[in-house]
């Protein structure tokens, strides 16, 4: 998932976040570009939309994680599929 508009991650040095900022930007330019091409018209729109649920998308992943390393600590076993595990995961370590 795109995360555009996210912030920095912790722990990168300051040449990594400018790596990660570039490579965010050519992600964001690309996707702006797809919106366009698809429909000229709402692609504006839609390209706000997309970018607009990446916080949702970043609040669903934290509560997952949380909930699945307090099922771990109790000693229960938890399953999340993989499919939604990964597209909730924005290069951070899964645990």
């Amino acid at each position: 998932m795109l995360s555009g508009c996210m912030l920095g991650i912790g722990g990168l040095s300051p040449d990594g976040q400018i790596v990660l900022s570039r490579h965010r930007q050519a992600a964001a330019n690309l996707l702006f570009q797809l919106c366009m091409l698809k429909n000229p018209k709402s692609g504006p729109s839609r390209f706000g939309a997309m970018i607009s649920i990446d916080a949702y998308l970043n609040r669903q992943y934290s509560i997952m994680r949380v909930l699945n390393e307090t099922l771990q600590e109790a000693g229960f076993t938890f399953y999340i599929p993989k499919v939604l595990s990964e597209s909730f995961y924005k290069g951070k370590e899964q645990k």
